[in-house]
């Protein structure tokens, strides 16, 4: 039912203590999962999430990253493509 709702992607769709509950939920939904947004970590955490295929699309910014951890993450995200 929720895949018929056509979203372009779904953002935190719930807690984000469990890791292993959105790896689940990326391979169940055909939905992108946008995550995560507030758990902590910088871009260690992020790149982490996509490692384990917890999240389809992810997203950093500022307060969670700083300048610095902003402008690094992408050169740890990309060769993991």
């Amino acid at each position: 039912m929720l895949q018929e709702l056509d979203f372009y992607w779904y953002e935190h769709p719930m807690p984000e203590y469990r890791v292993s509950s959105y790896e689940k939920l990326c391979v169940e939904l055909e939905i992108p999962i946008l995550s995560p947004e507030v758990v902590a970590g910088s871009f260690f955490t992020r790149t982490n999430w996509i490692l384990r295929r917890a999240t389809d699309m992810s997203r950093i910014d500022v307060l969670r990253g700083g300048i610095t951890g902003c402008k690094k993450w992408p050169q740890y995200v990309k060769p993991m493509e």
